[in-house]
């Protein structure tokens, strides 16, 4: 999934036969053009469809999904958790919302495969008449179900571990603990998209709260860290560790 200016390929997808019954608006053709252009929004695209994140306030983005039905299933589900974990990592977002009218069952099944939880419900609010359900998802949810950021957590702390030893450092090893890991992993995956202010702050905020130390962002070119027992550099996405207490 590549983010994108360009409303030609949505526009298809969205006046698709399949989908446009499923967007509303209205009757007629769609045109995505003010809305995919919009570079406050976060538009994000593949083969057959994509994702459109608007943003309402800083940090608050509503998702919608369209995608032809060649790439519903379990592509579509693999595309929507690489574009939540694009829109949290590259964007201001800390909350993204999605609302789901009761008969568009693919909406349904991305919210809830993605983790979104179901904030509150409108009867007959969508324009057909039927009921509508509103869900939402915030950053710290993301972090403690993605496995892209236990993944980034895990190898982040195998390469500080593998730089204590070869540094010699007499401080502890870290021991397991996966949510440590998750909001690590978040982090680094901000910091590595060029979020470093974002990545650190919400880490801080989760550290205060679990009992972590802090870390401290002391440079941004190139992106230099303090994370207590070691200093680590951030160059074109690739962390190295500088010094190690």
């Amino acid at each position: 999934m590549k983010r994108t200016l360009d409303p030609s390929h949505l526009n298809a997808v969205a006046n698709h036969p399949a989908v446009r019954p499923h967007i509303g608006g209205g009757d007629g053709e769609l045109d995505l053009t003010e809305l995919v252009g919009n570079t406050a929004n976060y538009v994000l695209t593949g083969e057959h469809g994509g994702f459109v994140a608007v943003r309402h306030f800083p940090g608050t983005y509503e998702v919608h999904t369209l995608f032809t039905p060649e790439g519903r299933g379990a592509a579509a589900m693999e595309a929507g958790r690489e574009s939540l974990g694009t829109i949290f990592s590259e964007t201001d977002a800390i909350e993204v919302l999605t609302r789901v009218p009761r008969p568009n069952k693919a909406a349904r099944l991305f919210a809830e495969a993605n983790g979104f939880t179901l904030r509150f419900t409108r009867p007959k609010a969508w324009e057909t008449g039927a009921d509508v359900d509103y869900f939402g998802i915030t950053i710290e949810q993301w972090a403690m179900r993605s496995d892209a950021c236990l993944a980034a957590g895990r190898r982040f702390h195998e390469e500080l571990e593998a730089a204590k030893i070869a540094a010699g450092s007499t401080l502890p090893t870290h021991y397991d603990d996966e949510a440590h890991d998750r909001a690590a992993g978040a982090a680094c995956l901000m910091i590595a998209a060029g979020n470093a202010e974002k990545g650190v702050a919400f880490y801080n905020r989760w550290a205060r709260f679990a009992g972590y130390a802090e870390i401290s962002l002391i440079g941004l070119h190139p992106i230099l860290i303090d994370i207590q027992d070691a200093v680590i550099q951030v160059r074109n996405g690739h962390m190295e560790v500088l010094s190690c207490q």
